[in-house]
């Protein structure tokens, strides 16, 4: 779901601009240059999934992640992650083909409860949600943060992600207005 679902009242809203939540999350991930998302679709989204699905392994294209999970399906939805498996100047293809191919020596595995917050830098740890259960969706919401201040995804992205994009995507982007994807 779209972070312009979640309006200034929203209680997702308010958790995200509360002025010591950024600081917080700074902290505990040790970064010095740290601004929230500017995205207007994609700084406070949250993901749902049903049974059958989950998330496939992926690195996530933000370097901070920060998830709070919401409602759990009946069984299955494990966080399963490989931590610190890439570095900015190492992709270590050696490491994720060893994690794809399922070498648990690498694999650590959370279970997650309503109103665990987590925190981790999703570009660097591989990482996915195993196949759920049940006539419960799972919802989880991802709080998004970036190193320079302004950033928005690129029209692309975020129309592959949300099947629109804004006007200030395609500003960012140096698109004429006229392209707007909606």
């Amino acid at each position: 779901m779209p972070a312009d679902n979640f309006g200034p009242d929203s209680i997702l809203r308010g958790i995200y601009e509360w002025p010591a939540f950024a600081p917080f999350v700074q902290a505990a991930l040790g970064e010095d240059h740290f601004h929230r998302y500017a995205d207007p679709l994609a700084d406070v989204i949250v993901n749902t999934a049903e049974a059958g699905n989950g998330f496939p392994w992926h690195f996530d294209t933000n370097n901070y992640t920060v998830t709070l999970a919401i409602q759990n399906a009946e069984s299955g939805g494990a966080f399963e992650y490989s931590p610190h498996l890439r570095t900015p100047t190492d992709e270590n293809y050696a490491g994720v083909e060893a994690v794809l191919d399922g070498d648990e020596s690498l694999i650590r595995t959370l279970h997650l409860e309503p109103g665990d917050l987590q925190i981790f830098k999703g570009r660097y740890s591989l990482h996915r949600v195993t196949p759920l259960s049940g006539p419960t969706p799972r919802y989880v919401a991802i709080f998004s943060y970036v190193e320079e201040p302004g950033m928005v995804g690129s029209p692309e992205r975020t129309a592959q992600l949300y099947g629109r994009v804004l006007p200030i995507h395609l500003e960012r982007a140096g698109q004429r207005n006229d392209t707007l994807v909606d």
